[in-house]
């Protein structure tokens, strides 16, 4: 149901091997896999420290954020509401490679706009759990975010479930003593995982509402990633109206990355979040009215 253009999976079309040639691969010495071992758990202490949302930067998340939104949504039709009085109320679909939880942290305690991340919560344990039918649930009304690469608010139990904790548990332990056995965060290289959930529900997804959609915003990326290229360019493809809207401060470089893309990109050469951001949102707002 989720492919109107390809009979197959895209993320799985990559991932087609010649079993023959696995016999030959050998197993590294254990001494390099001691290496790599404490090389990624240092990345994952980097990342979870960079990610943090520190005291006095919500105030600036919020005008940010604020403007981003009143722009693409104005223009998208979204209804502005919200508990908050401000609030950005309607179905639309967001999806991000970051792992930090900035947009979790506008929408539910800024704006206090319920906001769907795919977990089903229970409140004995104050644990949210992965589900897929919520992920993909489009009867609720509200914004869903899909996060393709994973979250430092994502860890496993020990049960091997996927969950969501918003606050990060002391001493890996659930309220009810259940220990986690370690977050969960997807680094480019570990594309195998996209075979498992929830990364092969998001990414589905993503594809179905490019599928849907000839009018595309992207912001901050880089289009480093070959499978998201990959799954870009083959919906362009269906149609010539297909309009990308790219923002980064190198997105007319970038646009070269999208070889075979249909369609038209527009690249807008800034940052966003800068100290500009609100010419920069401008310029975003005008630019993808005319798309």
């Amino acid at each position: 149901a989720f492919y109107s253009k390809h009979e197959t999976n895209p993320v799985a079309e990559w991932f087609q091997k010649d079993e023959s040639v696995l016999p030959a691969l050998q197993s590294p010495p254990d001494e390099l896999i001691g290496v790599a071992r404490s090389l990624e758990s240092d990345f994952e202490r980097f990342v979870q420290a960079s990610c943090q949302i520190r005291e006095g930067e919500s105030e600036r998340i919020d005008a940010v954020y604020k403007a981003f939104f009143d722009a693409v949504g104005a223009v998208g039709g979204v209804n502005i509401g919200g508990t908050s009085g401000r609030g950005h109320v309607g179905q639309f679909s967001m999806f991000t490679t970051k792992y930090h939880a900035v947009l979790e942290h506008y929408w539910l305690d800024i704006l206090g706009v319920p906001l769907n991340t795919g977990f089903k919560g229970y409140r004995v344990s104050r644990v949210g759990i992965s589900n897929p039918e919520v992920r993909g649930d489009e009867s609720t009304g509200t914004p869903r975010l899909f996060k393709l690469h994973g979250s430092v608010t994502w860890y496993l139990d020990e049960h091997g479930k996927l969950t969501e904790q918003r606050v990060p548990p002391q001493g890996m332990r659930t309220v009810t003593g259940r220990k986690f056995l370690g977050q969960v965060m997807l680094y480019p290289i570990e594309e195998k995982d996209l075979f498992v959930e929830p990364y092969e529900t998001m990414y589905l997804m993503l594809n179905r509402e490019l599928d849907a959609a000839n009018r595309w915003v992207v912001v901050g990326y880089s289009f480093g990633d070959r499978i998201l290229r990959d799954i870009f360019v083959r919906n362009s493809r269906s149609s010539p109206k297909t309009n990308l809207i790219l923002l980064h401060p190198e997105a007319t470089k970038i646009s070269e990355r999208l070889v075979g893309f249909k369609g038209t990109i527009k690249p807008i050469d800034a940052r966003f979040g800068g100290d500009d951001f609100e010419q920069v949102t401008r310029t975003l707002r005008s630019t993808v009215t005319a798309a």
